[in-house]
């Protein structure tokens, strides 16, 4: 596709403000006059914009045979790629569902088995429950101390 660019009066105009707008803003003093400057290169840079799209709009038409093109792939490849897509989420949303139930009975599981008891009567229990019970009168019947600094 060749764009038909011929500049006229208007461009002109517009990049000789665009210019004198640039060099305005170097200037500290000048903030009114750039500001003015500022809002008439906005309206001759719009009424180029304008003339730019008007004369180039035919040539930048699509034939039949495009537009088609672009119809059946909205109708066809658009959907199937929506749907790959929400199945992929759902799949992510799925297996975020079974990691949380999965960690979550095997944290009820840990807790249960520590709330419980042991189950050997090798004396582990026994052993558990003086190491973790306070000192008793009747456990000191001995005046030594044993002192173990590794521990």
């Amino acid at each position: 596709m060749k764009w038909q660019w011929k500049p006229g009066w208007l461009e002109i105009v517009f990049v000789f403000l665009l210019l004198c707008d640039v060099g305005l803003s170097l200037l500290p003093g000048a903030a009114g006059a750039g500001a003015v400057l500022t809002v008439a290169c906005y309206v001759t840079g719009l009424l180029v914009l304008v003339r730019f799209v008007r004369k180039n709009l035919k040539p930048a038409l699509w034939r039949l045979r495009n537009r088609l093109i672009v119809s059946y792939m909205f109708i066809a490849v658009v959907p199937i790629a929506l749907l790959m897509l929400l199945v992929v989420n759902a799949g992510r949303v799925l297996m975020g569902q079974v990691a949380v139930y999965l960690v979550t009975t095997e944290l009820e599981r840990r807790m249960a088995g520590a709330s419980a008891p042991p189950r050997s009567r090798s004396g582990l229990r026994r052993q558990f429950s003086l190491s973790r019970a306070p000192l008793r009168r009747a456990d000191c019947r001995s005046s030594e101390i044993i002192c173990n600094p590794l521990h």
